[in-house]
């Protein structure tokens, strides 16, 4: 009984010092935040900061992999949860777009911190490659998500790969683009608006097209 305390006191004074990071990154960023700074926030003392993150750049890949997690619940919500079989399927994916829109404010910080890290990236090549690496994983994570929307409904026809990659990539360059329009202010009904029509469009014409396609005849 006593290990598994300790082993859920270490996971929270572990997650206490990611979310602080989260916080003092967004606010001061990423090079003018001190491990002082993590520590007040999060009110753990630095010694023990540095026994479970030994460096800024730990605590960075850190939150790289809590918005992963994340980013599987998210989409776990957009996908897996919609019925395949529902007649009103569209009416649910633009309901769930919806609600995947409303949860953008949750990356808002993170954004932010991504911003400023790639800008780094661009001199920094360890940085380039943990920057790409998290790219990818981002990708193959929605790429899944979408087959298993697809298998979902017993009409469909997978598409091959460069057709899901294509999605997935126009997905991220809206979802990036629109992250920027909250960070500048652009009016935030014009951006789930946006957002909406451009997802509904890019899935619903995809899951239209796929179950609808008919295998061609062998003659």
């Amino acid at each position: 009984m006593c290990a598994k305390v300790t082993l859920q006191h270490k996971v929270e004074i572990q997650d206490r010092i990611i979310a602080a990071a989260l916080v003092s990154f967004s606010k001061k960023g990423y090079d003018k935040t001190r491990m002082d700074d993590i520590a007040l926030e999060s009110k753990v003392g630095k010694g023990t900061i540095y026994i479970y993150f030994k460096s800024k750049e730990d605590l960075f890949y850190a939150l790289c992999e809590k918005n992963l997690i994340e980013l599987r619940k998210q989409l776990f919500s957009l996908f897996v949860t919609s019925n395949k079989n529902d007649e009103l399927n569209n009416q649910k994916l633009i309901s769930d777009t919806k609600g995947y829109y409303n949860n953008f404010s949750h990356f808002e910080n993170s954004y932010i911190i991504f911003l400023e890290i790639l800008s780094k990236s661009t001199r920094d090549e360890k940085l380039k490659s943990a920057m790409y690496s998290q790219h990818k994983k981002v990708t193959e994570i929605m790429k899944g998500y979408i087959l298993s929307y697809l298998k979902g409904d017993e009409k469909a026809i997978i598409p091959d790969d460069r057709d899901i990659d294509c999605i997935v990539m126009s997905l991220i360059a809206v979802y990036n683009g629109l992250m920027i329009n909250r960070l500048l202010g652009v009016e935030e009904e014009a951006n789930k608006k946006t957002w909406v029509d451009i997802v509904s469009r890019i899935l619903g014409t995809t899951m239209t097209t796929m179950t609808t396609m008919t295998t061609p005849k062998v003659e």
